[in-house]
């Protein structure tokens, strides 16, 4: 993590129960570090969404697993065309 560099414009799909660092201790990180990150946010547990609803409101989008690929698509498909 202290040697990672982010050079391009790029997405995060952010699953919230990481081993040793949390999803919500990552966003903020990146954030912290100066790294606005897209993110989407997953889990399958609906209270874990729900708490990241209200630590990481900057997220894009909050799914829940599982989920059907064409959720993430749309998705995926709005950030790109916001960045035309």
């Amino acid at each position: 993590m202290r040697d990672a560099r982010i050079v391009s414009r790029c997405m995060l799909i952010l699953d919230l129960l990481l081993p040793g660092m949390s999803g919500i201790e990552l966003f903020h990180h990146l954030r912290e570090t100066g790294h606005a990150v897209d993110t989407v946010v997953i889990s399958a547990l609906e209270s874990e969404l729900d708490k990241a609803r209200k630590l990481c409101p900057e997220a894009i989008a909050f799914l829940q697993k599982p989920f059907d690929m064409g959720s993430l698509l749309t998705v995926v498909h709005s950030i790109s065309e916001a960045d035309t």
